[in-house]
């Protein structure tokens, strides 16, 4: 199990972000986060991991081991990928039940959605809602 919990992590996420100061430094940030997500290959980009409702094509594996989550995830846009490594950040290892009710609101106390247009906004809230929702057992995935 995770050692810092959801809000210690995203207040971290936070402190990274508001500590550079300047957007453009910021979205220059997403991208090297970016850069660190393991994404998923070609073989597991399949149909049935697709989140419905985001602008990019947004690719999930969950599973819940041993009460734990876990995430990974691939996306074929740069930032979007940036900002699911975070969220596996804060979520990974983290419990399904804490996963399931967290209050994700590192995105927005760090200015990453002011990056995002209504849409893409639309989308990473999806993701979100997908991962909860499976996190507390309410849907499986893939479906």
């Amino acid at each position: 199990m995770a050692t810092r919990t959801i809000n210690e992590i995203q207040d971290g996420i936070i402190a990274e972000f508001e500590e550079i100061g300047d957007s453009f430094s910021q979205y220059e940030l997403l991208i090297e986060y970016s850069a660190e997500l393991e994404k998923l290959d070609d073989t597991q980009c399949a149909d049935n991991l697709l989140v419905e409702g985001c602008q990019s094509n947004v690719w999930l594996l969950m599973s819940r081991e041993g009460g734990a989550f876990h995430l990974e995830a691939s996306s074929d846009t740069l930032v979007i990928c940036g900002i699911l490594n975070l969220l596996g950040m804060v979520f990974n290892d983290q419990p399904c039940e804490a996963v399931a009710c967290a209050d994700v609101y590192f995105l927005e106390a760090a200015d990453l959605m002011a990056t995002f247009d209504g849409t893409r906004r639309k989308g990473i809230r999806s993701a979100i809602e997908v991962m909860q929702r499976y996190a507390a057992g309410e849907i499986d995935w893939p479906y």
